[in-house]
This record gives structure tokens, C-alpha cells and sequence, in this order.
């Protein structure tokens, strides 16, 4: 079950030269239909052991991440406390703009990392870039479709400058025609954790439509941290600059 899927979490996730942080997609055959979610989310050091405890509660969610108040009590003089991220147990990287149905939603990526890497916005080219002292360009953020793709070179230096963490969330629903009888040799629930990557797989029965009779899912989150030395870092930077 989630076989490749697996292979891609465990192997390549994370590791790929340009890191995908946000992505929704969809699919459907005669067989079966799939939804696959991605987000991410930046976390403290200190909050390592418990976002791998947390496997299928993530740190942050596609909607959340927002400035707001959260006033305690009910009386007038209740305190009203002011959070930058909305009481979110991760800092967002990536933010979903909704409109009310005014105008069409869209994604937006944290003021701080692009403050950070001083890019400028290519509407045409749908990406993000920045320039060296020649005028040259790179590209270091790119939108395709529903998806953000973040280059990893960047995403280390802002860690390492930060001294956090991101969490890759992931998830792999999938509805399925295969009876749960016939899965008899699968587990139905699995569980798998290494030092920076936990997730669990769960198979049930499908109860609203007679359709599909199984659904699975596999559901997680993966760590990435900064693997250079923040000193070698800065003169890195400073020698691009």
C-alpha cells in the first residue's frame, strides 16, 4: 500500500534541488480517485520531538497562519491577546489569499523570506528572482498551477539564519473500488518514523458513496533543517552579495 509514495517520502522529499511546499493534486481513473495535499511550516529547534510525535495533526494548516486576536474571558475587561501567526504552533512560509468571492484566490509567499533573499516578483515568468552584481537573474521561487516550488539552496541559508526547522506536510488520500476484503494480507493501520520523518498509513471502509468501497490515506510530515554552518553560511552570502 503507498509503495512509491513511501519510496518518495523516505528517499527523495526534502532532498530534491528545488522543494515542493505547496501543491494540491487531483486524479481519476475507472478505479480509484486520488487527492494529494502539500504545505510546510517553519518551527523553532526545540519543537522538533514534538511535531514527530504530532504525525497526522500538523503544525499549521492550508488556512491558517494570519494575524488575530484571541480575547480570554467574556467580560469587558478580558484580556485580548494580538498573535502574528494566529495562534499557529508553526510560522507560515506560504500563505493562501482568500477574497470572500470578491476576487480569486491566490498564494503568497512570507514577507520575511522574500525580504530576506530580496527577490523581485516576475509576474510574467510566474516566479521570484534575484540578481548578482552582473544582473543576472535566478530563480528561486516558482508558482505551477496549485503548486509553489522553493529552491533548496535558499530555503537552507534562511534556516540556518533562523536556526529553525521546516516541516514538510503531506498527504495521500485515496478512494479506492478494491472491497477492504480483499486487502486482507495489508495493514490497516502502519506507522513509520526516522530521526526526521514520521507518518501513518490508515485503511477503512468507504461509508458515503457506493462508488468507491476503500479509503487510504498516508499522512505526515518531514523535517528540514540547515546542514551548513551558520559562520561558512554568512561569508557564503556575504561573498554573493
Amino acid at each position: 500500500m503507498f509503495q512509491s509514495e513511501q519510496q518518495y517520502i523516505q528517499n527523495k522529499l526534502g532532498n530534491e534541488p528545488w522543494i515542493k511546499v505547496h501543491g494540491y493534486f487531483y486524479d481519476e481513473n475507472e478505479d480509484r480517485e486520488d487527492n494529494i495535499y502539500f504545505h510546510c511550516g517553519i518551527i523553532n529547534n526545540d519543537c522538533v520531538q514534538q511535531a514527530l510525535d504530532n504525525i497526522r495533526d500538523w503544525e499549521i494548516y492550508q488556512d491558517q497562519g494570519f494575524p488575530g486576536c484571541t480575547r480570554y474571558g467574556l467580560s469587558e475587561e478580558s484580556e485580548v491577546v494580538y498573535d502574528r501567526f494566529g495562534g499557529t504552533e508553526a510560522e507560515p512560509l506560504v500563505f493562501i489569499r482568500y477574497y470572500k468571492g470578491f476576487r480569486d484566490p491566490h498564494l503568497e509567499i512570507s514577507e520575511e523570506f522574500r525580504l530576506f533573499h530580496n527577490l523581485y516578483d516576475d509576474l510574467e515568468k510566474n516566479e521570484l528572482i534575484k540578481f548578482d552584481e552582473s544582473g543576472d537573474a535566478t530563480s528561486v521561487i516558482r508558482f505551477e498551477k496549485n503548486s509553489v516550488f522553493i529552491r533548496l539552496k535558499e530555503i537552507r541559508q534562511f534556516l540556518a539564519i533562523k536556526e529553525a526547522h521546516l516541516l514538510l506536510f503531506f498527504e495521500y488520500f485515496r478512494s479506492s473500488k478494491i472491497d477492504i476484503s480483499d486487502l486482507a494480507g495489508i495493514e490497516k493501520e502502519y506507522q513509520y518514523r526516522d530521526e526526521h520523518t514520521a507518518y501513518s498509513i490508515i485503511v477503512h471502509s468507504h461509508s458515503d458513496s457506493s462508488k468507491y468501497k476503500t479509503d487510504s490515506s498516508i499522512r505526515g510530515d518531514l523535517l528540514k533543517q540547515a546542514t551548513l554552518f551558520l559562520e561558512k553560511l554568512i561569508s557564503h552570502i556575504n561573498q554573493e552579495s
